[in-house]
């Protein structure tokens, strides 16, 4: 098999995987986020505090595509 057929091979394994690979992601970066979020609060942080922090980092995350696909 030549390098095109192995490009070829795994754009297509790519494409069709897509659902499965975004589920995954979404499942590591939610982990990511309640782990975060347990140490800060262990650390002693205000729980109001740590929720309006996290509002304020999706705001801020979210606003730019909000902008551009809004126009």
């Amino acid at each position: 098999m030549n390098f095109n057929g192995v490009i070829q091979t795994v754009n297509e394994w790519f494409i069709s995987s897509r659902v499965p690979l975004s589920m995954i992601f979404v499942q590591l970066i939610v982990t990511g986020t309640q782990i975060l979020s347990r140490i800060i609060l262990v650390e002693g942080t205000f729980i109001f505090a740590l929720t309006s922090y996290r509002v304020l980092v999706a705001a801020i995350c979210v606003s730019p595509l909000a902008i551009y696909f809004e126009r």
